[in-house]
């Protein structure tokens, strides 16, 4: 997964890792705002490849 967010930048395995457990834990101190960016729906463990394939591919360039 690939975040970006005006205080958080994540790009590999180690920062997704923290902002996942930041988003599940609700004393975390920027716990509010990771909800309110990725949504109360956020599931960590949902990949869709027919739904992240067509994002991808708009970023593409030649």
């Amino acid at each position: 997964m690939l975040f970006a967010l005006e205080r958080w930048k994540v790009g590999n395995k180690i920062e997704e890792d923290k902002l996942i457990d930041f988003y599940l834990d609700p004393s975390a101190e920027d716990h509010e705002e990771i909800v309110e960016w990725a949504g109360e729906d956020f599931d960590p463990d949902k990949f869709d490849i027919k739904e992240i394939n067509p994002r991808l591919k708009m970023l593409q360039t030649d």
